[in-house]
């Protein structure tokens, strides 16, 4: 039997404009919300994050840590957010990774840390089927529907100009934040921009929100590496 929902938490949904049904379920006795729930609680409490600090990170091995840090009011806190081969199945390790270190800075500022978890932290979609199917006759708790992200038609860029064919994200975004990170001068960093910089650029425009997550992280290790590069004078 689950433990009753925190009556701040309660409120706090209300207060979105969400309800109960479609926020949390009960998963074998633990009180799960959805992500999408969360970030509607962040807007709503004006939460405001800081750049996250990747600790750890092997795009080869799909692995990910980053903190993040958290703001409201006069309040702060952080976490960390891993994502891995062992705890985590799909092929958006950063963002993933990002997704957890948030939703548990966002259940830390509102207090119920501990009492409810994030629908990122694992599998819970998994165990759900699991549950719902030795109770069939318990009808399950309303799961938000996802937006289904429309096929864009892709605009003319200097790089589609060029390049009519554009890249499978998955095949070119593997290994790109460690080819970054080996940018030395500001001339490697300028060819980059004018290769794959310009098809990071279109998936940010063009892509699924996944996609966009990935092309801000790494275009922010560019940003690091450029400034790095100023600072020592490596223009060539």
């Amino acid at each position: 039997m689950a433990k009753k929902i925190p009556d701040k938490l309660v409120q706090i949904i209300k207060d979105c404009g969400l309800t109960i049904q479609e926020s949390i379920w009960d998963c074998h006795g633990t009180h799960v919300i959805y992500h999408s729930a969360l970030e509607k609680i962040a807007a709503h409490k004006k939460i405001v994050f800081d750049d996250p600090h990747v600790i750890h990170s092997d795009p080869k091995e799909k692995i990910c840590v980053m903190k993040v840090s958290g703001k409201m009011n006069d309040r702060l806190e952080w976490s960390i957010g891993e994502a891995a081969p062992y705890n985590n199945k799909n092929s958006y390790p950063y963002a993933m990774s990002e997704k957890r270190a948030k939703d548990r800075v966002i259940l830390k500022l509102i207090d119920v840390a501990g009492d409810v978890y994030s629908s990122e932290e694992a599998d819970w979609e998994e165990e759900k089927r699991k549950k719902d199917k030795e109770n069939p006759n318990v009808k399950p708790a309303a799961i938000p529907e996802k937006k289904k992200v429309e096929p864009v038609e892709q605009k003319s860029t200097a790089y589609s100009e060029k390049y009519p064919i554009l890249p499978n994200f998955e095949d070119w975004h593997p290994g790109q934040h460690e080819k970054v990170q080996g940018l030395y001068s500001l001339k490697d960093i300028q060819n980059w921009k004018e290769t794959d910089g310009k098809i990071a650029k279109h998936f940010y425009h063009h892509g699924n929100d996944n996609q966009k997550l990935l092309c801000i992280s790494l275009m922010r290790w560019l940003k690091k590496q450029e400034n790095s590069a100023k600072e020592q004078g490596r223009d060539i």
